[in-house]
Formats: structure tokens, C-alpha cells, sequence
């Protein structure tokens, strides 16, 4: 989720990062959410993933193609 070189949020304050690196844990998926689109052959896959530089929970999106 963090990669130093690539993004500036080690140059944000306050950050934490300090030139570490940050990666992402305990994806949880939320069921309620989550969707089949039968005409584009689809699941559209919604969860919250937690990372692990800035301790922050992100509610993601993903579509995924199936078949």
C-alpha cells in the first residue's frame, strides 16, 4: 500500500512511515455488498482491507471476470 519512490506519503505529516515500506492484511469481505452480474459474466466483490503503515481500513471494489 506503501512503496517509497513511488508515492510522497512518507513526506506527509505525520505520516509514520519513514521510508518503510507498507503492505495490506485482513481482507474481510463483505457479503451484503457483493454482487453477480449475469450478463457481463461478473462478480463485483466489495471488503475492507486493512493496512499496515498509517493503521488505516479502506472499503474496496473489485470486478472480477468469470469464465
Amino acid at each position: 500500500m506503501h512503496w517509497p519512490g513511488i508515492d510522497n506519503l512518507d513526506e506527509q505529516a505525520p505520516s509514520g512511515l519513514r521510508g518503510d515500506t507498507g503492505c495490506a492484511s485482513g481482507a474481510f469481505i463483505l457479503e451484503s455488498l457483493t454482487q453477480w452480474d449475469p450478463a457481463g459474466q461478473a462478480v463485483e466483490l466489495h471488503y475492507l482491507l486493512s493496512i499496515s503503515r498509517r493503521y488505516r481500513v479502506m472499503h474496496l471494489c473489485t470486478r472480477f471476470p468469470v469464465g
